[in-house]
């Protein structure tokens, strides 16, 4: 099958999924003659496109997913309650299935499917394998957690050091250890490990009971092992304290709740320049807004899973010039010398405020709707200002107003970017006071082989400098976000209807 044809299933999907989401009322359940038997026709319809007609892994759009869809038929299963080589609990699968695995294209079916059809789904995946053929595996029982507390954080920080976890998941936990470009699944696939600081993207969940049973039950099929057997105490007892001393550590890597992205960001003057230093005062005070991205999917080569999931950002403003300060973490500095593309950041402004609702195409602008870029690349380490009309017409200006300063440490990158508010440009965005006006962000990571304007990619949003306003003022949170979302995740019935008609 063509790569477009899975491209307009994918998106065919994600509409019929966000309007299952949306419209969907509570579905009635009812008791199946066979719950295998009716597992298999669901999973036919909803499953096969990545997992394969045969539970292989090997669908039609396993090709552009990373990581790669879960071959059933060895019946090793990552998110367990059960010791490492034990099969999962019918409740870890239908977990797994109504809860979908955060930061992979795995979606949570929970509000599409109901429970009974998720447990039939799940008893339909157990017939891929001979694994399931014993007796019901048990759950671990996991002991009556360590206050988390900063003494328990602290041991469990040497404990992290200790057993060895930075070498995957890097001093800071993002992801950057010195072995994490190196790894391979089971099946010979690239991963990478998790980062740490981004809870809600945990694929088996983000609760400190989650994080105690990754670490206690490992990851089967990945290089992510149970440390059962390395957190005993000096008699080889299982030591609990030790265990969710790490636990706590690691749970305090994250923010307490997944961040969610505001409408606006709402900037407040200050006297003085605008900071070069993202551990300045002026910053660490400023207000921290989280936007997540989302790929590229509408133009080749497309980009379903990027690896760059948000960025983080603060802004301040004085009587003269903008300031962002921009941060997002990328496992690797890419500077282009290594034979890949190098990384990149963009912050978009709409170049003419507008009057209505209308926006820009949020790639690179178009013909009649052109943006303004702030670019950085790692490569030249510098701004640019640059006019983008269009993903193939984005061109740097003649005259150059922006100046960046930008650092990469422990897995993160941060660019502050300065501009003056207004530049006299007839291209440049002439930001002022008490007046909304949109914005959006775009990144790219070498690593992956992700180039500008087919990376991870923003909705809409808005940046406001002045006092906060009522939050009716801009209560109309861009549609676009949804859209992005639905496009993203769209490309499966369609995929699944044409796979049927190829057959």
């Amino acid at each position: 099958m063509s790569r477009n044809r899975i491209a307009l299933a994918l998106i065919a999907t994600v509409l019929t999924m966000v309007a299952a989401f949306t419209l969907a009322g509570p579905r009635t359940t009812r008791a199946a003659p066979s719950l295998a038997a009716e597992g298999k026709t669901i999973y036919a319809q909803r499953c096969e496109i990545c997992h394969g007609e045969n539970g292989d892994g090997k669908g039609p759009a396993a090709e552009i997913m990373f990581p790669k869809p879960r071959d059933f038929t060895f019946g090793e299963f990552k998110i367990r309650t059960t010791s490492s080589d034990s099969p999962p609990t019918d409740g870890d699968l239908i977990g797994v299935i109504g809860n979908g695995m955060p930061g992979s294209t795995m979606p949570a079916w929970k509000n599409v499917l109901s429970k009974d059809e998720i447990a039939a789904v799940a008893a339909y995946v157990k017939t891929f394998s001979d694994a399931f053929g014993g007796e019901a595996p048990q759950p671990i029982k996991a002991g009556n957690r360590v206050k988390p507390d900063g003494a328990s954080v602290a041991r469990g920080a040497q404990v992290f050091r200790d057993v060895q976890c930075f070498k995957c998941h890097g001093d800071a936990g993002r992801g950057d250890g010195p072995s994490a470009l190196k790894l391979k699944d089971d099946y010979d696939n690239a991963i990478f490990p998790a980062d740490l600081t981004q809870a809600w993207l945990f694929r088996g969940g983000g609760t400190a009971n989650d994080i105690y049973m990754r670490i206690m039950t490992g990851m089967t099929g990945s290089p992510m092992p149970s440390f059962a057997d390395a957190l005993v105490d000096e008699n080889g007892n299982p030591d609990e304290q030790k265990r969710w001393d790490l636990v706590n550590y690691v749970d305090s890597l994250s923010p307490d709740t997944a961040p969610e992205p505001q409408a606006a960001i709402i900037l407040k003057p200050i006297d003085g320049d605008i900071p070069t230093e993202p551990a300045a005062v002026q910053w660490q005070s400023a207000t921290l807004y989280y936007y997540p991205l989302v790929g590229e999917i509408m133009r080749e080569p497309r980009d379903y899973t990027p690896s760059i999931k948000g960025v983080w950002v603060r802004g301040l403003y004085n009587s003269t010039d903008l300031g962002l300060l921009v941060q997002w973490d990328d496992r690797q500095q890419n500077t282009g010398a290594e034979g890949q593309p190098q990384d990149e950041i963009d912050v978009q402004f709409q170049t003419k405020v507008p009057e209505g609702a209308e926006r820009p195409y949020f790639v690179y602008g178009d013909a009649d709707h052109p943006v303004n870029l702030w670019t950085w690349t790692a490569g030249a380490s510098v701004g640019v200002e640059q006019t983008g009309k269009g993903s193939d017409s984005v061109a740097p200006q003649a005259a150059q107003n922006l100046t960046t300063k930008s650092y990469y440490t422990a897995g993160r990158y941060s660019v502050v970017f300065r501009r003056s508010l207004n530049t006299g440009d007839a291209e440049d965005i002439a930001l002022s006071s008490g007046v909304f006006v949109p914005i959006a962000f775009a990144a790219s990571d070498g690593l992956r082989g992700e180039t500008p304007g087919h990376g991870a990619i923003s909705s809409w949003y808005q940046i406001y400098l002045g006092k906060p306003v009522p939050a009716t003022n801009y209560v109309w949170i861009p549609v676009a976000v949804v859209v992005a979302a639905a496009l993203e995740a769209l490309l499966l019935w369609a995929v699944r209807r044409n796979a049927k008609r190829d057959a």
